[in-house]
This record gives structure tokens, C-alpha cells and sequence, in this order.
């Protein structure tokens, strides 16, 4: 069950004239006017056809009422044009039913539940066998590779060694606010922005700007915006706690608590979160393999994948401003120097206490392959670290399936 918190309404375009007395000059100069008495008569029809609108709209009004429906979204359209005759065109007006703040609680509660239940169902094995295939020693001190389609560690460095995240962890923002919200929910942002720590990767999105779905999870993975990821947080999180009244630290708060949950549920037990967009905090935590999982879980969401995947993404926001936002992962972008043929996402994350951190997907031979470096000491090193545990990765599945090579 999704909310659907926002939809566009038609505004009420009612068009009336007021009557017109034509005034004619005739030759000599004279005022000719309609006899008074004509006048009155068109006057006198005009104003009934008027009250019979108006009564019309009244009846709709109150057969809505006695439907039962909860709130009418928008005022009643009704387009009325005086035809030359003095008759009136009224077209059919079009509702649309929105649910009280309740009925949202109701709904996302639901929704809470049912992702708590189906996350569950979604851990994975990660027991390193006694000889792991891929043999290189990573630049990086602690990384990960996981053969997600046979279900297999190809390669594990420091697997469960705690590390900061940085904006690798917004994967799990990303998937909880898609897990929460359906396609048509508008995000909006507000006083949430004033949480974003300096520093911070920005989508440079201000107050009361609003994003679809679709835009909002743009911001968050191909660009890397904290300013997006608190205003899912907080769009969401403000639906989850019980009361309007709560402020933006705590409706964030209360979204971060569920992308606890849900880490836990998928078998992350060794993360922990304290905002949704993985700035530095001692108390904000995880491990590789943690992220191996959590990258596994995020990869599900088609939204983040053909997200993660895109070099680029502009156009207008759902309010109108405009934006241009370039993916922070090279790999998927052809024009770099840092393309990658087989990479399919997902996330770079990066900050002065992290190190250079990512969760890379690629797919080759019928396999899809997800690769975790973190507190990697410079750009440089975590890409060469990522190439050449995804090319060994490849070559050791491509001579197990005696795939041809290259060359043939």
C-alpha cells in the first residue's frame, strides 16, 4: 500500500459577463439604444440561468457530501460561455478525492509493515568460502565482492570492519523513500534544508521547490544531494510520526530509525544510521559486507538502478525550476575517462573521515557482479580498485563458463 499525498487540481475558471448595452451611433450622430424594456427582459434571463447554475453546483456539492467522499481536491471546474444567443455551456466538472493526514498515517503504517515483512525475506549468504577466486591485494583497506547471480563472495578484505559510509549509505535512503511513497507522491522541501551539515554535497534544491519520485531519486543517487535526501526524509518522516506536530529534526529522525529497521531486517546488523544522507558521525557506521547488503537490497528498486545508470539528468522540477545534475560515478558515463563498458551503477560517497568509498554494479557473462571499497585513501586508488577487482571478478567467471575471450 503506497500514499499518495499529492495530485494537480484544475483551477475553478468560471467566466461570467456582465451585460453590455450596445450603443450605436447612427448617421446623424444620435444615440441609438435597446429599448429598456428588451434589456430587462435579457437581464431578467440572464440571471435566472445564473441561479440555476448556481443551484446545480449547490446539489453537486451536496450529493459529494452525501457520498461520503473525504475532501475534494481543488474547487469544482465549471468553463461557462455566453453563446451569441445568450445561452450558457457548462462543462462537466472533474474531482479529484485525496485522504485526510489519518488516513496517510493509515496507509504509510501499512506500507511500514509490509516492508518490514518482505525485507525480511530478502537477506543473503555471505559466508567467505575458504578460498576466495579473486586474488589481488586492493589499495583500499577494506572491500567487498559479491557474485550476486550464483549468490557467491568472490573476494572480502576487512569485510566486518566498521567504517563510515559517507553517501554510499544514501542507497538506503533512496530505497526506503521509494519503499514509502508511490509514483505520484510530490516531495517538497522545506525547513528540513537547515539540518544539511556545511560541506555537505548539495543538488543546490531551496525551500518549497518540489520533485516528483523520479526527480527526487535523481538528486539523492545521480547527483548525491543531502539537500534531497533530508527532503525525502523529512516528506516521509513527518507521515510516520503520529502527530502533525512535530518538527524537521524529528520527522527526519523518525525516517532514519525506519532505515535502521529495515538495515537490520536485510541482515545489515552491523549498521547504524543517524541521518539520511552519511555525513561523518562517529554513531553513523557500517561494514562492507553490510553495504554488500544493503546494495543488494537497493539494486531491486528499478528507480535507483536506471537512476544509477544515467550520466546525466535535467529539465524542469515538478515546480517548475530548472536543474542539471551529472552523475558522480564516471564509470557509467561513456564520455569519461573513468567509463567502465560493464558498469551499471550505483553510488560514490566520499568525505574527509570516510575516505573515498563506493558501491559499484557491473554485469558480464550473464552475471551481475556488486563491488564495495571503502576509506580508500584518493580517487585514484578506489577506481583502480574497483576496475581491477570487477576485471579478475570477470575473468574468473568468464573461464569458469567458458566464455570466449576477448581476442577470439
Amino acid at each position: 500500500m503506497y500514499i499518495n499525498r499529492n495530485k494537480k487540481t484544475n483551477k475553478d475558471k468560471i467566466l461570467l459577463h456582465g451585460n453590455k448595452r450596445k450603443k450605436e451611433r447612427n448617421k446623424t450622430g444620435k444615440i441609438n439604444m435597446e429599448s429598456s424594456t428588451a434589456v430587462k427582459e435579457k437581464d431578467k434571463d440572464i440571471r435566472d440561468q445564473q441561479k440555476a447554475l448556481r443551484r446545480k453546483m449547490h446539489n453537486l456539492r451536496a450529493g459529494i457530501l452525501a457520498f461520503g467522499i473525504l475532501a475534494v481536491s481543488g474547487l469544482l471546474y465549471a468553463e461557462i460561455s455566453f453563446m451569441k444567443t445568450g445561452e450558457i455551456t457548462v462543462e462537466a466538472p472533474e474531482y479529484t478525492v485525496i485522504t485526510t493526514e489519518k488516513d496517510r498515517r493509515a496507509e504509510i503504517t501499512a506500507a511500514l509493515n509490509s516492508v518490514n515483512t518482505d525485507s525480511s525475506k530478502t537477506q543473503i549468504d555471505l559466508t567467505i568460502p575458504d578460498y576466495c577466486p579473486v586474488n589481488y591485494t586492493a589499495y583500499s583497506p577494506i572491500a567487498m565482492v559479491y557474485d550476486k547471480t550464483d549468490g557467491k563472495v568472490l573476494y572480502a578484505k576487512n569485510e566486518n570492519e566498521r567504517c563510515s559510509p559517507a553517501s554510499t549509505m544514501k542507497l538506503m535512503t533512496a530505497a526506503v523513500a521509494l519503499d514509502l511513497s508511490d509514483k505520484d507522491f510530490i516531495f517538497t522541501a522545506g525547513e528540513e534544508l537547515d539540518l544539511v551539515q556545511e560541506g555537505a554535497s548539495l543538488a543546490k534544491i531551496k525551500k518549497c521547490y518540489s520533485m516528483d519520485r523520479a526527480e527526487l531519486i535523481d538528486g539523492i543517487i545521480l547527483k548525491g544531494g543531502s539537500d534531497v535526501s533530508y527532503t525525502a526524509a523529512a516528506n516521509i518522516g513527518r507521515l510516520l510520526c503520529d502527530t502533525d506536530d512535530v518538527s524537521s529534526f524529528e520527522a527526519v529522525s523518525r525516517f532514519v530509525q525506519v532505515m535502521n529497521t529495515t538495515a537490520e531486517n536485510i541482515g545489515a546488523k552491523d549498521t547504524n544510521f543517524t541521518n539520511p544522507d552519511g555525513f561523518y558521525d562517529e554513531d553513523n557506521y557500517t561494514t562492507a559486507a553490510d553495504m554488500i547488503r544493503i546494495a543488494v537490497y537497493a539494486s531491486k528498486h528499478e528507480e535507483i538502478m536506471s537512476s544509477a545508470s544515467k550520466d546525466y539528468a535535467g529539465g524542469k522540477l515538478y515546480s517548475g525550476q530548472s536543474y542539471e545534475w551529472a552523475n558522480t560515478n564516471k564509470m557509467v558515463i561513456e564520455s569519461s575517462n573513468d567509463y567502465y563498458e560493464y558498469a551499471t551503477g550505483l553510488k560514490t560517497g566520499m568525505t574527509e573521515n570516510s575516505g573515498y568509498c563506493m558501491v559499484a554494479t557491473a554485469e558480464r557473462y550473464g552475471h551481475e557482479i556488486v563491488c564495495v571499497v571503502m576509506n580508500c585513501d584518493t580517487a585514484e586508488h578506489r577506481l583502480f580498485d574497483v576496475e581491477s577487482l570487477l576485471d579478475i571478478s570477470f575473468k574468473y567467471l568468464g573461464d569458469l563458463s567458458n566464455a570466449p575471450s576477448e581476442a577470439s
